[in-house]
């Protein structure tokens, strides 16, 4: 913001008196009802300077009673949970905050279509490839270059992944590349498959259950459990009727395998699975993730009561 500033006042766009802008290690000396503070952060972004503003972690703004704070821009899609977060913090901390459309003064970061027109007269590239937002907003970008004159076989439109091979005769798409999200493991960077993702965010949300028993391998009788160990999904404590409930209704579902002398792991790992999820979902709409510990014993120890 402070080069934006500085290259608006060169090209005579800003007319700034002297000495109305000050550092900011300098604000605490001067009055608050006379100072105005221009910062990022009106999309929530984490890093921006009003979200560490509102969140009180901002090294030399601080928020007190009385003060105002105006949203400039309307959040995007995708955004909205961040700046809702922020004002609610703001508003917290004693602030009135302007934001929304009920004030109209949303101020846009992005050019207008006679500001892109003007770009592409002025640059007369060769090829154009649109970029940044959604598909339709570049095929929109595109129809604004072809109206001011770029052939349409010299504008491509590419996905993620889609290299364009240049020359200075020609272009052309080549062969698609990997793309797509990665993750930073233990200062690794690792693809995983959709559904390992998909787990993990299951985790998060839902929590684990975890279902320990010890079968007789020779009986196919259970010869302890199951025990129930929730992380992450219910506070055992405070849901110990809960979770009584569950191991009976497991414990009855596991009889019938106990009569059938079914000795097959997956069999029971699929029953407990099968019931536990029925189960937590009739009663709380969430399933977790359930992992089961089945060990099988042949000779099971006899402890003897001294």
């Amino acid at each position: 913001m402070e080069k934006i500033f500085s290259i608006g006042q060169e090209l005579g766009h800003l007319h700034i008196p002297q000495g109305m802008l000050m550092d900011m290690k300098e604000i605490h000396t001067v009055p608050h009802h006379q100072v105005i503070i221009l910062c990022t952060g009106s999309q929530g972004e984490p890093n921006a300077a009003l979200t560490r503003i509102a969140a009180g972690s901002h090294r030399h703004v601080q928020i007190f009673p009385g003060d105002t704070v105006v949203f400039s821009s309307s959040p995007i899609p995708g955004n909205v949970i961040q700046v809702n977060r922020s004002i609610d913090m703001l508003m917290r901390s004693g602030a009135a905050v302007l934001y929304g459309a009920e004030y109209d003064i949303h101020t846009s970061g992005h050019g207008s279509r006679e500001d892109l027109k003007l770009m592409i007269r002025t640059m007369r590239p060769r090829y154009f490839i649109p970029i940044h937002g959604e598909y339709r907003m570049l095929v929109s970008h595109q129809k604004l270059a072809e109206q001011v004159g770029i052939p349409s076989n010299r504008i491509y439109v590419l996905n993620i992944g889609e290299p364009l091979l240049m020359t200075k005769y020609h272009a052309r798409k080549g062969r698609n590349l990997p793309s797509g999200s990665s993750f930073v493991i233990r200062g690794k960077v690792e693809n995983h498959e959709p559904e390992l993702i998909d787990e993990r965010n299951r985790l998060a949300k839902d929590g684990v259950l975890i279902v320990a028993l010890v079968l007789n391998n020779e009986t196919c009788q259970m010869i302890s459990g199951p025990d129930l160990i929730s992380r992450g999904f219910v506070y055992v404590r405070d849901a110990n009727e809960l979770m009584k409930t569950a191991e009976s209704q497991l414990k009855s579902a596991l009889y019938g395998l106990e009569q059938k002398k079914e000795a097959s792991c997956e069999i029971w790992e699929h029953k407990i699975s099968e019931v536990l999820q029925n189960f937590f979902y009739s009663q709380l709409q969430r399933t977790p993730v359930i992992f089961s510990s089945i060990h099988s014993v042949s000779h099971p120890t006899q402890v003897k009561d001294d």
